[in-house]
């Protein structure tokens, strides 16, 4: 028995594969990789810090350790890349993840007017909402959220450079070092009278209270 695959599947699959390729049949950039790797890159830069300082965990990004941006690349690659291809099928399919995905992130979430909107789950709650949506759009026009090779090593690169930024390789260096000269200042050093007229007043945080609502 011959086995090959059906021909509209064949055609199906080269459809697909020509959505991903530029004039030159190279996987070409698109906004989706942008889009993604954006936001993935904003909520290691919010999450990685938030881990160390308020929930003082294990640390996620360290200089030249990544584990939160491979992490964060392994969820999109183990989960989010394979539920938006799963999606991009049919039409009914990207409403369905769309749907059941608002309704389990609203019943999470409830009620809303006790959200913290600054903190990292919530904001990755919105970026899923706001992700499966515009699958739905995309699949409307022959295409879907999902990434090809390209944009994943776009992604990873941009996780990677904020993982080398987002914690001790500066964030965490450089917010104390802007504001602690305030905060450290007492009547018994007498900073205020012998380093303050010294010091760039532009490149420092100073709150009125010695830094310490900062």
């Amino acid at each position: 028995m011959k086995r090959e695959l059906p021909q509209i599947y064949q055609r199906y699959l080269e459809t697909r594969r020509e959505a991903h390729l530029d004039s030159e049949g190279r996987e070409a950039l698109t906004w989706r990789g942008f889009w993604i790797g954006i936001f993935l890159s904003f909520f290691l830069a919010i999450g990685a810090p938030f881990g160390n300082m308020i929930i003082r965990g294990s640390y996620m990004s360290l200089d030249f350790s990544t584990p939160g941006a491979i992490f964060l690349f392994l969820l999109l690659i183990g989960v989010l890349n394979l539920l938006f291809k799963w999606g991009a099928v049919s039409l009914g399919r990207a409403g369905l993840l769309a749907i059941v995905s608002s309704v389990g992130i609203v019943n999470a979430g409830w009620p809303l007017q006790t959200l913290d909107f600054a903190s990292p789950a919530v904001a990755l709650g919105i970026f899923l909402l706001v992700s499966c949506w515009l699958n739905v759009a995309a699949t409307l026009r022959g295409t879907s959220l999902a990434l090809n090779r390209s944009e994943l090593v776009l992604v990873y690169a941009m996780l990677l450079i904020v993982s080398a930024l987002c914690t001790m390789g500066l964030s965490e260096q450089i917010l104390p070092i802007i504001t602690a000269i305030f905060y450290f200042a007492s009547p018994q050093n007498h900073w205020q009278e012998k380093l303050f007229p010294h010091l760039p007043r532009r490149l420092l945080v100073d709150d009125g209270t010695g830094s310490r609502l900062f």
